[in-house]
């Protein structure tokens, strides 16, 4: 349609054949540019669109675990992916500054399970990680959540809790353990619980 066009646009103006062929030609190319500049535009916008909506890193956040049901079934499933890595890191031995299976220390394991977990980056030691998110109280724990301990012979211990008052730590003299905050040794020197609020 665009070269008959042409053809009769140049045809009309009285110019010797190859004048007419010249500008037959020049409008077709003109047309055929156009045409591809336009599918290129096109193109690059939709390209331009998918960056925009691609997530540059998947990582599970509480809120992809959870979905939208209500409280107890949410932190069930957190609690059954927490007892999941558990099971991978029972029974590691204890070894201060550690941070492999070879050996393990509470602060190294709860930046490890968050890392693992969530994608998120955690402080390297105890006291840094007390610092971090805000305080719960006993009623409001829930699978996910910090527990601090300051005991006699550190400045702090850090557990994960998960549910029932029971917490998974890397225990000086059991390794990777669950335990729970109820008993005489860890009710004696809790600290403070802390929820981290990207978790939410």
């Amino acid at each position: 349609m665009g070269a008959q066009k042409g053809a009769d646009f140049v045809g009309r103006l009285g110019l010797s054949e190859k004048d007419r062929m010249q500008r037959f030609f020049s409008h077709v190319l003109w047309e055929a540019t156009s045409l591809l500049t336009a599918t290129v535009l096109a193109f690059s916008i939709i390209l331009m669109l998918s960056a925009c909506t691609s997530p540059a890193k998947q990582s599970v956040s509480k809120s992809d675990v959870y979905g939208e049901g209500g409280a107890g079934g949410r932190n069930g499933e957190l609690e059954r992916l927490l007892r999941d890595k558990l099971s991978i890191w029972q029974g590691v031995r204890y070894r201060f500054g550690g941070e492999s299976s070879r050996g393990i220390d509470c602060s190294g394991f709860v930046m490890k399970v968050y890392d693992e977990l969530f994608g998120i980056t955690l402080p390297r030691t105890s006291a840094e990680q007390a610092v971090l998110g805000y305080r719960v109280s006993d009623a409001e724990l829930e699978a996910g959540d910090l527990v601090f301990f300051k005991p006699p012979l550190y400045p702090y211990h850090v557990g994960i809790y998960l549910s029932a008052g029971e917490f998974v730590h890397a225990s000086s003299s059991l390794g990777v353990a669950v335990s729970n905050l109820r008993s005489g040794y860890w009710r004696r020197y809790f600290w403070a619980a802390k929820r981290i609020p990207f978790l939410r």
